[in-house]
């Protein structure tokens, strides 16, 4: 994910009270991302986020674990009603990790889709034709003053 498309999420962390000093900020753009690419890494969790992370930065799953447990309790501590948004039905308790990245990757899809819909839209609208160019001011002008000449004898 480069930094123009995971804008949408940046900016979503940064309502939810995430910054970039948290390490689970960091963690949630790669996770985000890799479900965009793949949706099945939901199913196994554990497996494709926590451990493919871990192993990616050597550390144990169970801190990648922690840093998004982190993110989730600050987010809903600080926006409950942006995450019950995200997820698109009432939430009355801090969602799991899985279940907060699962809305995210939901919440992109369905914008996502959208987008696409309109394009689709704006696609079928017949486009307008373009208005011809208005001669410049100093044309336009020196044609009135030469059909003025016209009529004048110089002799």
């Amino acid at each position: 994910m480069n930094n123009k498309d995971d804008f949408w999420l940046r900016d979503i962390l940064r309502r939810l009270g995430i910054r970039e000093s948290y390490k689970g900020y960091w963690r949630v753009l790669i996770a985000v991302d890799r479900c965009l690419e793949d949706s099945s890494r939901l199913l196994a969790f554990r497996d494709n986020i926590y451990v493919y992370m871990a192993e990616q930065e050597n550390v144990v799953w169970r801190t990648v674990e922690k840093n998004f447990r982190t993110v989730v309790k600050r987010a809903w501590a600080i926006n409950p009603e942006l995450v019950q948004e995200i997820a698109g039905y009432r939430i009355d308790w801090e969602p799991s990790v899985s279940e907060f990245i699962s809305n995210l990757v939901t919440y992109r899809k369905k914008q996502l889709r959208e987008m696409e819909l309109e394009q689709q839209e704006l696609a079928k609208v017949p486009k307008v034709p373009e208005m011809p160019k208005v001669p410049e001011k100093r044309e336009v002008l020196e044609k009135k003053i030469h059909k003025q000449l016209q009529g004048v004898d110089i002799t």
